[in-house]
């Protein structure tokens, strides 16, 4: 009786001790899937462009760094301490990266001259055995030589030309081929639902990643003014996106450019998956992919 409860009693902590790992595993998924990666930017010119962008992850315990300021910079971080930066330093501060970079230069550079060193003595060595064994003059050798490369030269110069029009003859007949099988593709319900499925989903991914935030200004004009009007119209139709913090400011009456942006957003990886998945599998995508597979 003792030993059947001292083997129920192993039984039930083990049991919790895997029921604690799987709700760890749960937990670290559930945090993965629905704690959104942070991203801002903040960028400006005006004489000198510079740039800061920082990624970040569970209330900036993992985060990246990165600044353009006529340098780059960057760094890792995980719960405050720094991983990494610019010059590949570990957390002890090493180089081992660099050093070993080093090394291989030091050694590719001590090879290349003891080849060189061999190929200049090969050469010398038969100049000499021709000279001693022809007796003619080295000018009359140099002009043989001239004279086969550029036969030499000539002969590549025309089996290149005809190589070169055979590629674009095989590349035109490919791109025939690829039309013709486009078109059949595009009379079929499916690949038009696809398409259309696809330029939704994609739509939808780049909505997420969008900035939710952006503030700041851009003084912008050109040389000409009709371009100056151009850009006006264009950016006038992103106006919902960037709402009123944000300003644009044209310059009609002369050549400047001055920036000054913040953004800032956020992206829920779940949400990503979420709608990758019901694309990967909607029928009329696979039915797409499948003949995308083939045709390669």
């Amino acid at each position: 009786m003792v030993s059947l409860a001292i083997f129920l009693l192993t039984l039930k902590i083990i049991g919790l001790i895997l029921l604690v790992i799987l709700a760890l595993i749960l937990f670290i998924a559930l945090m993965i899937l629905l704690v959104p990666i942070r991203y801002r930017a903040k960028i400006k010119y005006k004489e000198d462009f510079f740039a800061d962008i920082k990624v970040s992850w569970l209330l900036n315990m993992i985060s990246y760094r990165l600044v353009y300021d006529e340098d780059v910079d960057s760094e890792i971080r995980i719960c405050g301490f720094k991983l990494a930066d610019k010059s590949g330093e570990n957390i002890y501060g090493e180089k081992e990266a660099d050093a070993y970079k080093e090394d291989i230069n030091s050694e590719a550079n001590d090879t290349d001259e003891g080849d060189r060193e061999e190929k200049n003595e090969g050469i010398a060595t038969d100049k000499n055995e021709a000279v001693h064994k022809t007796g003619e003059p080295e000018e009359s050798h140099k002009k043989e030589r001239s004279r086969a490369e550029k036969h030499e030269n000539a002969f590549h110069k025309k089996r290149k030309k005809r190589n070169f029009i055979e590629r674009i003859k095989h590349r035109f007949k490919r791109i025939i081929k690829k039309k013709d099988d486009i078109e059949t593709l595009l009379k079929d319900d499916r690949v038009i639902s696809a398409i259309k499925k696809t330029i939704k989903s994609a739509w939808k991914l780049i909505k997420l990643t969008l900035p939710r935030k952006i503030s700041g200004y851009a003084k912008l004009g050109f040389s000409d003014p009709y371009f100056t009007g151009k850009l006006v119209t264009y950016v006038s139709l992103f106006k919902y996106f960037y709402g009123k913090r944000f300003r644009f400011i044209p310059v009609f009456e002369r050549q400047e450019i001055d920036v000054d942006v913040e953004l800032k957003g956020r992206v829920t990886i779940a949400v990503v998956l979420i709608i990758a998945a019901k694309l990967w599998f909607d029928k009329d995508f696979n039915f797409l992919y499948r003949k995308i597979l083939k045709a390669k």
